[in-house]
């Protein structure tokens, strides 16, 4: 059974800590900037934050 297709390009967005910002950036893909964006707007405290798949602010 072949997953390739299905796999995300920079892992498992679950699995990614902060240290690991340039694969956080290749799991969200062309969302990334979109999201960064609505995370400045909406957390420019960084209130919300998780180790995982942490999006820097």
């Amino acid at each position: 059974m072949c997953v390739q297709g299905s796999a995300f390009k920079g892992g498992y967005i679950n699995l990614l800590d902060e240290q690991e910002q340039e694969r956080v950036r290749l799991a969200f893909g062309s969302n990334y900037e979109r999201l960064l964006d609505l995370k400045h707007k909406y957390d420019p405290d960084d209130v919300f934050r998780s180790t995982m798949g942490h999006l820097a602010p």
